[in-house]
């Protein structure tokens, strides 16, 4: 039985599915990010593939080298599935012509309701979410602590470590 719509009639539409891929290193002014341009980087992969090797493949072509790959979020855009992952890469010694970098600031996170996702999420709250995840997995995760290079701990302490942030409702209180 297909999936369908509210009113139950007609199928649901088939979603693109997109990677948004955010490679981030630690440099002297702080944790930076590298965008393709002013945008982040977004890709399409098959299914065949899985989310963490198609991660790993995008920073490859860039000229990056991952070290730790973890899928952060995902949310949707009208037509779009955007699942994104936060790859940690070694500090490169040049970038790609298309690539450029900027310190991270903190960011408020966006909410949404009980059971609807926030209608507006800009990259710099994905990141911000990322990043307090990876503070978490940090502190959860042995693959990750011993992964993760020198001076990411002093980095991500400012990062409440968050496996996930509730959403509204009684609980709040």
């Amino acid at each position: 039985m297909p999936l369908t719509g509210r009113g139950g009639s007609q199928p649901l539409p088939r979603s693109e599915a997109v990677m948004e891929v955010l490679p981030l290193y630690l440099a002297e002014d702080g944790i930076t990010l590298v965008l393709l341009g002013d945008l982040s980087i977004e890709v399409g992969w098959h299914a065949s593939l899985h989310p963490s090797d198609a991660a790993c493949e995008v920073v490859n072509e860039f000229g990056l080298a991952p070290i730790v790959a973890h899928s952060t979020s995902w949310r949707h855009r009208p037509g779009t599935l955007i699942v994104s992952y936060a790859v940690i890469v070694e500090p490169p010694a040049t970038l790609a012509p298309m690539l450029r970098v900027r310190v991270v600031g903190r960011s408020a996170l966006s909410r949404g309701s009980a059971t609807r996702a926030p209608t507006v999420i800009a990259v710099d709250q994905v990141v911000e979410h990322a990043l307090r995840h990876l503070s978490w997995l940090r502190e959860e995760d042995d693959a990750v602590r011993t992964a993760l290079p020198a001076g990411w701990a002093d980095a991500l302490a400012p990062y409440p470590p968050e496996p996930f942030r509730p959403f509204e409702g009684p609980w709040d209180e």
